[in-house]
């Protein structure tokens, strides 16, 4: 994958939504400290559905505190495996703040998209596809599902 073709699969709320370590999600203050941009920079970053309101230094250094430094070959392999295989966000369900901050967010991904468009990669189109319909009735359920 081509790094624009990361660029256009994985915006910046999909990166935040993926962050995580030892099966938890990374906080802002621990993505602040690996990539050197602000706390609430990487707010302003976390809640975009697209790349560009984010400079191009600012989106190299929050992917890479995210874990998946754009040069990281093995890290968005791990991505891709874990969109490939019908992904549930157990470890953002299982967090304290699920209902006041990363369902949201997945609910604003999820919205972005009136129509899927076709030039997603097949485990990013599929997975908005499943949980697409979920938006209306309520995430965490169509989640809990699969």
């Amino acid at each position: 994958m081509t790094v624009t073709e990361r660029f256009k699969n994985f915006p910046p709320i999909l990166v935040r939504l993926l962050a995580r370590k030892d099966y938890q999600p990374l906080s802002s203050g621990y993505i602040a400290a690996m990539s050197g941009l602000g706390i609430p920079q990487v707010e302003f970053i976390s809640q975009q559905t697209d790349w560009k309101e984010v400079r191009l230094p600012d989106a190299f250094d929050f992917l890479r505190g995210c874990g998946l430094a754009i040069d990281d070959a093995a890290a968005w392999r791990r991505a891709m495996d874990y969109l490939s295989k019908r992904p549930t966000f157990r470890y953002l369900r299982a967090h304290d703040q699920w209902g006041s901050y990363f369902e949201p967010m997945l609910k604003r991904w999820l919205g972005a998209y009136f129509v899927v468009p076709d030039y997603l990669c097949p485990p990013v189109r599929s997975l908005i596809q499943r949980l697409k319909p979920a938006v209306n009735r309520g995430v965490g359920a169509e989640c809990q599902k699969v």
